[in-house]
C-alpha cells in the first residue's frame, strides 16, 4: 500500500517536504513491484547472419548451415545477399547445430501469396522439436507446430488469415521467443501470438537445448526470402 499526501481544496499546493515524501513512497513501491515480478531477461546475440560475404548459391556448407533438403530445391544465397527458401513446394530445409536454450529468434522475411517460412529451435535431426511458421494469408498467418521424431507435424495454434500481419512481397520483421510457459511471437514489433501450454512434454521440448532450423512453408509457388537472421539467448 502506498500513502500519498494530497490537498482537498482546489488549487492548494503541497510543501516541498510533502512532494518529496510522495516521490520517495512511489519510488519504493515501483522498486518493490519490480523485485516481485523479476527483472526482464538481458539478451545477447549468440549467432547472426545477414548472408553477406557468402557465395551465391546453395547455403549448405557455408557459415555453419547444413542442408537437409534431400531431393527438394536447396536454400540458396541470392546475388543481393538474402537467403532464398526457394519458390517450390516441398521442404527446402537447412539447420545449424548448437545448444541454444529458450532462445529469441528474429529475422526479416518476405514471401509471395500463399507462401511461408518456418523457424525452429531445440533442433536435433531425428528428434522432436517446435517451430513457428509465418505465411502470407490464405488459411492462416502464424502457426505454432509440434514436430515428432519422424517429422510428422501437429498444428497446436493457428491464427486466422490476417492481411494486417503480412502482405505478399513486403519486408516484415518477426521475432519468436521461447519462454518457460510457451511461445511468444511478434510481427513488426507487436505481439501476434502468445501460445501458452501446460503440457509437460511440450514444455520440455520448448525449453530443450539444441540447434535451429529454417524451412519453406505453405502451399503457394513464389518467393520466400529471409534476411538479418539472429539468435539471442539470456
Amino acid at each position: 500500500m502506498v500513502t500519498i499526501t494530497t490537498r482537498a481544496a482546489k488549487g492548494s499546493t503541497l510543501t516541498y517536504s510533502e512532494m518529496d515524501g510522495n516521490f520517495t513512497a512511489l519510488k519504493a513501491a515501483i522498486e518493490a513491484l519490480q523485485d516481485a515480478q523479476g527483472s526482464p531477461p538481458e539478451w545477447a546475440t549468440a549467432f547472426y547472419d545477414d548472408f553477406s560475404g557468402l557465395v551465391t548459391g546453395d547455403i549448405g556448407g557455408q557459415n555453419g548451415w547444413i542442408d537437409a533438403s534431400g531431393t527438394n530445391a536447396k536454400p540458396q544465397v541470392t546475388a543481393d545477399a538474402k537467403l532464398s527458401m526457394r519458390t517450390a513446394v516441398g521442404p527446402s530445409f537447412v539447420y545449424r547445430t548448437g545448444s541454444f536454450t529458450l532462445p529469441r529468434i528474429s529475422a526479416i522475411i518476405n514471401f509471395g501469396t500463399d507462401c511461408g517460412v518456418s523457424f525452429g529451435w531445440g533442433y536435433t535431426p531425428g528428434a522432436p522439436y517446435f517451430r513457428v511458421e509465418f505465411g502470407a494469408p490464405a488459411a492462416r498467418s502464424v502457426t505454432v507446430l509440434y514436430v515428432n521424431a519422424s517429422g510428422a507435424e501437429t498444428n497446436l495454434f493457428m491464427t486466422a488469415a490476417n492481411p494486417s500481419l503480412f502482405s505478399a512481397g513486403v519486408d516484415t520483421s518477426v521475432r519468436i521467443t521461447a519462454v518457460a510457459t510457451g511461445v511468444r511471437v511478434e510481427v513488426n514489433g507487436s505481439l501476434a501470438v502468445n501460445y501458452v501450454t501446460d503440457n509437460p512434454d511440450h514444455l520440455a521440448l520448448i525449453a530443450q537445448a539444441g540447434g535451429v532450423m529454417l524451412r519453406n512453408g505453405q502451399g503457394g509457388v513464389g518467393q520466400r526470402l529471409v534476411d538479418n537472421y539472429r539468435i539471442e539467448t539470456s
